[in-house]
Formats: C-alpha cells, sequence, structure tokens
C-alpha cells in the first residue's frame, strides 16, 4: 500500500492541475452555453495554452499523461451507458444502411486523400476520418490509445474538426433553401455531417423541430457505430504494425491478440448492451453521460499538455484539407444516399 502511494505521488500535481483546469472548463463551456466550443475542446486548449507558457513543467508531465490516458479510456468507457441500440433500427433498415454506408465510406474517404494523396500521417488520418464521419471529439479521443497516436496529432485532429465544424453550422442551413429540401431530409444531412452533437443540434434547430429530431436521431446512431470502427481501425492498424508508438519495441503476438479489442471498448460495448435492453434506465445513462462529460474534460488537459503547437501547425493545411473532403462527402451522401434507398 505504502509502495502504489509512493508510486503515485509524482502524478498527483499533473492530476491536480488536470482537474481543476478541467472542471474550470466544462463549468465555462456549461454555463454560457457555448455550442461553438464545447468543454472538450475549451479544455484541449487551456492544457495546448498552459504548455506552451510553463517554462519548466516536468513537474506535471507524469500526472497529465497520466490523466490523458487512463481518464481518457474511463470516459469512453462510460459514454457505452447512454447508447440506446434500439433507436438504430426504429426508423427502418433504409436509415440504418444510410449510416452505416456514408460512414464507413467516409473513413475510406479520409484515408484516400488524407494519406493517399496528401501524405499525412497515418494515425492523424484515423483520427480526422474518425472524428467527423462517427462523433467528434469523443470518437477522436476513443480511437488515440488504441491506435497509440501522440497528443500533438490528437490535438490536430479536434481543434481543427471543431474550427470547421462551427463554420459548418453557418453554412450547412443554406442547403435547406438552395435545395428545396424538407425538414426531414435537412435533418439527415445535418445528422450524417455535422462534426459535434451540440453543432449537430445547433445546424439543425434552426430550420425547425423536425430537422433537428431527425438530425439528432442520425448522429447518435453513428455514436452507435463507435466502438465496431475502432475494432476494425484497431485490427487493421495491428495487422500492418502502424499502431507502434515511435522508437515503441515490437510487442508479443499474445500483447498484440489482447489489445484488438481494448478493455475500454469492451466496456463501452457492454454498458451499450445494458443500456439497450433497459438494465440502465434513461436517467442513470443520463447522470452517466454528464460524469463521461466531466471526466473527458479533466483528461482533455492531459491531452492538450503533452501538445507539440509546431507539429500542430506544421501538419494543418492537410489536416484541413482532409477534413472539407470528409465533410464534403458526408453532405452529397446526405443529399443523394437518402433518395436512392427511398428514406424520403
Amino acid at each position: 500500500m505504502t509502495t502504489q502511494i509512493l508510486r503515485s505521488k509524482p502524478k498527483l500535481p499533473g492530476i491536480a492541475v488536470c482537474v481543476v483546469l478541467g472542471l474550470a472548463s466544462y463549468w465555462i463551456s456549461d454555463k454560457l452555453d457555448l455550442s461553438f466550443m464545447d468543454a472538450l475542446v475549451l479544455s484541449l486548449i487551456v492544457g495546448i495554452v498552459l504548455r506552451t507558457v510553463l517554462v519548466n513543467g516536468k513537474q506535471l508531465d507524469q500526472g497529465t499523461k497520466w490523466s490523458g490516458k487512463m481518464l481518457l479510456e474511463f470516459a469512453v468507457l462510460l459514454t457505452g451507458a447512454s447508447v440506446f441500440i434500439p433507436d438504430f433500427v426504429d426508423r427502418g433498415w433504409q436509415i440504418a444502411v444510410f449510416v452505416v454506408l456514408s460512414t464507413f465510406a467516409a473513413m475510406l474517404v479520409a484515408y484516400l486523400v488524407g494519406n493517399k494523396l496528401l501524405g499525412l500521417d497515418p494515425k492523424l488520418t484515423a483520427l480526422v476520418g474518425i472524428g467527423n464521419s462517427i462523433c467528434g471529439n469523443s470518437a477522436v479521443a476513443a480511437l488515440a490509445p488504441v491506435i497509440r497516436a501522440n497528443s500533438s496529432q490528437v490535438g490536430a485532429a479536434i481543434s481543427f474538426s471543431a474550427i470547421l465544424g462551427a463554420i459548418q453550422i453557418l453554412l450547412l442551413p443554406t442547403l435547406s433553401t438552395t435545395f428545396g429540401l424538407s425538414e426531414f431530409h435537412y435533418g439527415l444531412v445535418a445528422g450524417i455531417s455535422v462534426y459535434a452533437v451540440a453543432q449537430v443540434m445547433a445546424a439543425s434547430s434552426i430550420v425547425g423541430v423536425e430537422a433537428a429530431t431527425t438530425a439528432t436521431l442520425v448522429k447518435l446512431s453513428r455514436v452507435i457505430l463507435l466502438g465496431p470502427m475502432i475494432v476494425v481501425i484497431g485490427v487493421v492498424f495491428r495487422r500492418s504494425g502502424l499502431e507502434q508508438a515511435d522508437g515503441a519495441p515490437t510487442r508479443s503476438l499474445s500483447s498484440q491478440l489482447r489489445s484488438y479489442v481494448p478493455w475500454f471498448v469492451i466496456g463501452f460495448l457492454v454498458l451499450a448492451t445494458f443500456r439497450s435492453f433497459d438494465v440502465i434506465s434513461s436517467d442513470v445513462a443520463s447522470t452517466v453521460r454528464d460524469t463521461a462529460k466531466i471526466l473527458f474534460s479533466i483528461a482533455m488537459i492531459g491531452v492538450g499538455f503533452g501538445v507539440n503547437v509546431r507539429d500542430l501547425f506544421k501538419s494543418g493545411p492537410r489536416v484541413v484539407v482532409t477534413i472539407l473532403a470528409v465533410m464534403c462527402f458526408m453532405i452529397v451522401s446526405g443529399l443523394v444516399l437518402p433518395r436512392i434507398l427511398g428514406i424520403i
């Protein structure tokens, strides 16, 4: 017991900083209702600024790294409690097919444009792809430890996606009048193409109640695919050896097999199953979801503290082009695929 306390002591200053600043970021985002910048993005920015202004922050390194990994993974696990799978199929198999096809195709677009065309790092490409095809910051945070992405890659994926997502809120509603879309059809477009849940609500509620309801359903359907998508990407990276961190030794076969489905992804899927069978009630799910958001805010301080600003901006233009390619693809998919599938 004493040994464990001594081992934990060097982490305490960094953890304390993450907790205080993370809670403050969550409170500010919640009280000011910042739909264009949720608590995760704000925490990430605060962490990056803190690392930049501190001349000597080595005493915080152990704690911030622990927060940016362990708390992040546990927060991902908790989000499974808010996933209600029946919502995914209640509106018909066509919407399910629409979401699955659009989501996995968007990952392919990210790979072809980001990695193959622009030479973007495979890990950063995957983070950009999953963030913009699934559920924004949470998806990026969930995938990062699986493929062993570094903090600068996470920071680039989240920061640029969040900025472009905020701009999308302003421009997307013009499609409703330009193409004469019904509220239902516009909801499909907004739900499949907008980056984060809060941004989906902001971009769809402007058009109408039906648009907002439909967009939310589609967005949550994308969230349900987070677990399967992480498993697929994890398998691809491990089979190719791309998940190895820079300078990391090659892991044993048994270690690689155990990491195909990380512990927190298993937990995510278990909680999603419990929620779908009402073992976890909607009230409890809401409480767990709020707790996860707080943990995400704390963890992102740690992630931001590890970001190298030079690396962030060095890959900036290629990240932006990749994000725009995925966004444009998702918008076109939302406009065209529902007609092909007979949804509208």
